[in-house]
């Protein structure tokens, strides 16, 4: 009687542990989303907890302010830089966008040049299909990326809110 008790006792806690590995797979694949904004968070938690606990002990400072500061100074520190540098970024990719018509017809010269040099046909009525698909391909990709980027920035700050 005792080995079919304990039999039973080992079924269970195997059943227990395939669910609780079964859970934590379908949690963690349901949130991956919130894994960079986690990532993210941690570290500037561990660089400001210090400050923290300093605006808040010896300061006195309500823990609210002290954090909204703390996260105000980051914002300024971390995103106004990269910002900066998407901005201009993005002012450089406009004045390519602008001037694509000068680009175009320099590197319709430069391929005609090359397909009489080498006797080959590079640019083709397929070839430009295939390239413009791929460029609406990948603008997509990129507003994809950036929107999920700023979610997970946007995500990344309210956890360190709380963190802090």
């Amino acid at each position: 009687m005792v080995a079919v008790n304990d039999w039973n006792r080992k079924i269970k806690q195997l059943v227990f542990l395939f669910f609780l590995v079964f859970l934590f797979i379908f949690l963690f694949l349901n949130l991956t989303f919130f894994v960079p904004a986690l990532l993210g968070g941690i570290p500037f938690y561990l660089l400001f907890r210090k400050k923290m606990t300093y605006l808040v002990e010896r300061k006195n400072w309500k823990k609210g302010v002290a954090a909204v500061t703390l996260l105000f100074v980051s914002f300024l520190v971390v995103l106004v830089p990269v910002g900066s540098t998407i901005l201009i970024l993005a002012g450089k990719v406009n004045n390519v966008i602008r001037n694509s018509k000068q680009i175009i017809s320099a590197l319709n010269n430069f391929v005609h040049g090359l397909e009489q040099r080498f006797n080959v046909t590079i640019i083709s009525a397929e070839n430009t299909q295939k390239v413009g698909t791929t460029i609406a391909e990948t603008l997509g990709n990129i507003l994809n990326a950036s929107m999920n980027s700023l979610i997970a920035i946007s995500v990344m700050y309210f956890l360190l809110y709380f963190m802090l």
